[in-house]
């Protein structure tokens, strides 16, 4: 896979992640807001990602992009169809990287929040009931929200929901994964989209939406 150029404002960081080290891209605006941590776990080119971490910058967030599986294992995963990453596995990685950003200088004193897509949307989930001390709020897109299981009435921090009404069977699995969630929460049903972060209304959207989550949730309270 290509590697998206990083841009003037972003530099590459490594992350350890277990028995390895991950490389990641930062970006912390002057006064950020707080921290979004975008984790993938896929091969595919991560341009959505980009598009979204920019339009968080814009709103005076940092981003953190990583992909929570090395290309051996995303090749491996990408091979096997019919089955996708062990959400409870990549919850643990991005559970380190959330740590990694607990005590980097850049990012320690900013809350974090998470955005994921396809398998890491679960694995999100499942990380936050984990370790609730870790994210402030979420916000996941497409793919299997249900796959977080017995964890999703254990997710405490504010969780927004993106999907798009043309994807039923991905719609149904998002209304059972709110169903089940106890905390404050959204689920925002984008009107004429399949794949959300796959179509360019719907990415538009979903970074307006979840940037305004993100905000509203990351930043201290004001007084």
């Amino acid at each position: 896979m290509d590697t998206p150029r990083l841009r003037a404002d972003e530099h590459t960081v490594d992350v350890r992640l277990g028995t390895f080290t991950l490389e990641a891209a930062l970006s912390v605006p002057r006064g950020a807001a707080g921290l979004v941590i975008l984790v993938s776990a896929n091969d595919q080119p991560s341009q959505p990602y980009r598009l979204l971490a920019a339009a968080f910058r814009q709103g005076g967030l940092g981003t953190l992009l990583a992909n929570l599986l090395t290309p051996a294992e995303a090749a491996a995963a990408r091979r096997s169809l019919d089955q996708q990453p062990d959400p409870a596995f990549l919850a643990e990685r991005l559970q380190n990287a959330a740590d990694w950003a607990a005590s980097h200088s850049d990012t320690r004193r900013l809350e974090r929040g998470y955005f994921g897509d396809g398998p890491a949307a679960p694995a999100a989930l499942v990380a936050a009931a984990r370790r609730p001390d870790q994210v402030r709020a979420i916000v996941i897109s497409g793919s299997r929200p249900d796959l977080a299981g017995d964890v999703l009435p254990h997710v405490q921090a504010p969780t927004l929901l993106l999907v798009g009404d043309q994807d039923l069977p991905t719609l149904e699995r998002h209304q059972f994964a709110f169903e089940q969630l106890p905390s404050e929460k959204r689920i925002d049903v984008l009107p004429g989209v399949s794949r959300v972060l796959e179509a360019s209304g719907g990415i538009d959207i979903a970074a307006r939406r979840a940037r305004e989550w993100f905000l509203a949730h990351l930043q201290p309270p004001v007084g």
